[in-house]
Protein backbone atom coordinates (compact mmCIF):
# COMPACT_ATOMS: atom_id res chain seq x y z
CA UNK A 1 0.00 0.00 0.00
CA UNK A 2 1.48 3.51 -0.86
CA UNK A 3 0.92 6.79 0.81
CA UNK A 4 -1.75 9.25 -0.81
CA UNK A 5 0.12 12.56 -2.43
CA UNK A 6 2.73 13.10 -4.32
CA UNK A 7 5.77 10.90 -4.68
CA UNK A 8 8.66 13.05 -3.01
CA UNK A 9 12.14 12.24 -3.61
CA UNK A 10 15.55 12.53 -1.91
CA UNK A 11 17.09 15.89 -2.11
CA UNK A 12 20.51 14.57 -3.06
CA UNK A 13 21.28 14.98 -6.96
CA UNK A 14 20.63 11.34 -8.41
CA UNK A 15 19.04 10.01 -5.94
CA UNK A 16 15.61 8.63 -6.53
CA UNK A 17 14.46 7.01 -3.36
CA UNK A 18 11.69 7.85 -1.36
CA UNK A 19 12.54 11.17 0.89
CA UNK A 20 11.70 10.57 4.81
CA UNK A 21 13.01 13.28 6.61
CA UNK A 22 13.95 16.63 6.18
CA UNK A 23 14.23 15.56 2.48
CA UNK A 24 16.82 12.70 2.92
CA UNK A 25 16.41 8.83 2.53
CA UNK A 26 16.74 6.95 5.45
CA UNK A 27 20.79 6.27 4.04
CA UNK A 28 21.65 9.80 3.30
CA UNK A 29 19.61 10.58 6.74
CA UNK A 30 22.16 7.91 8.23
CA UNK A 31 25.12 9.55 6.80
CA UNK A 32 24.03 12.74 8.17
CA UNK A 33 23.79 11.89 11.45
CA UNK A 34 26.86 9.95 11.46
CA UNK A 35 28.71 13.57 10.43
CA UNK A 36 29.75 11.90 7.16
CA UNK A 37 29.70 13.64 4.13
CA UNK A 38 26.43 13.24 2.31
CA UNK A 39 26.85 11.87 -0.85
CA UNK A 40 27.10 8.40 -2.67
CA UNK A 41 25.64 5.57 -0.36
CA UNK A 42 27.10 2.35 -0.02
CA UNK A 43 26.29 -0.36 -2.57
CA UNK A 44 24.41 -2.85 -0.79
CA UNK A 45 24.38 -6.47 -3.21
CA UNK A 46 27.19 -5.54 -4.83
CA UNK A 47 29.31 -9.21 -5.81
CA UNK A 48 32.80 -8.60 -3.89
CA UNK A 49 34.67 -8.79 -7.51
CA UNK A 50 32.78 -5.72 -8.50
CA UNK A 51 33.64 -4.08 -5.71
CA UNK A 52 37.19 -4.83 -5.60
CA UNK A 53 37.34 -3.80 -9.13
CA UNK A 54 35.64 -0.24 -8.46
CA UNK A 55 37.93 0.31 -5.74
CA UNK A 56 41.09 -0.41 -7.68
CA UNK A 57 39.41 2.16 -10.43
CA UNK A 58 39.02 4.67 -8.11
CA UNK A 59 42.74 4.33 -6.83
CA UNK A 60 44.38 4.80 -10.17
CA UNK A 61 42.05 8.12 -10.35
CA UNK A 62 43.27 9.56 -6.94
CA UNK A 63 45.96 11.97 -7.15
CA UNK A 64 49.23 10.58 -6.17
CA UNK A 65 49.92 14.13 -3.99
CA UNK A 66 47.33 13.96 -2.06
CA UNK A 67 48.23 11.55 0.65
CA UNK A 68 45.48 11.25 2.73
CA UNK A 69 42.68 10.39 -0.27
CA UNK A 70 45.49 7.88 -1.29
CA UNK A 71 45.45 6.31 1.76
CA UNK A 72 41.76 6.13 2.17
CA UNK A 73 41.61 4.94 -1.79
CA UNK A 74 44.22 2.25 -0.77
CA UNK A 75 42.59 0.93 2.49
CA UNK A 76 39.73 0.37 0.45
CA UNK A 77 41.47 -1.79 -2.02
CA UNK A 78 43.20 -3.59 0.65
CA UNK A 79 39.28 -4.22 2.46
CA UNK A 80 37.84 -5.38 -0.85
CA UNK A 81 40.98 -7.42 -1.49
CA UNK A 82 40.20 -9.45 1.71
CA UNK A 83 36.97 -9.54 1.56
CA UNK A 84 37.25 -11.23 -2.34
CA UNK A 85 39.27 -13.39 -0.89
CA UNK A 86 37.12 -15.09 1.64
CA UNK A 87 33.94 -14.62 0.64
CA UNK A 88 34.26 -18.04 -1.47
CA UNK A 89 34.72 -19.54 1.62
CA UNK A 90 32.59 -21.93 3.65
CA UNK A 91 33.94 -19.80 7.26
CA UNK A 92 33.21 -16.21 5.73
CA UNK A 93 30.51 -15.09 8.48
CA UNK A 94 28.54 -12.64 5.69
CA UNK A 95 27.73 -15.89 4.09
CA UNK A 96 25.50 -16.81 6.58
CA UNK A 97 24.85 -20.53 5.56
CA UNK A 98 24.62 -20.18 1.77
CA UNK A 99 25.70 -22.59 -0.20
Amino acid sequence: MTCPGPSITCIVEDCQDPARRSGLCWGHLRQRQRKAVVGEKRAWGQGPKRVLMEAIFDLVEVDASDKVVWERAWLRVRVAARRYVFADKPTDPRRRGKR
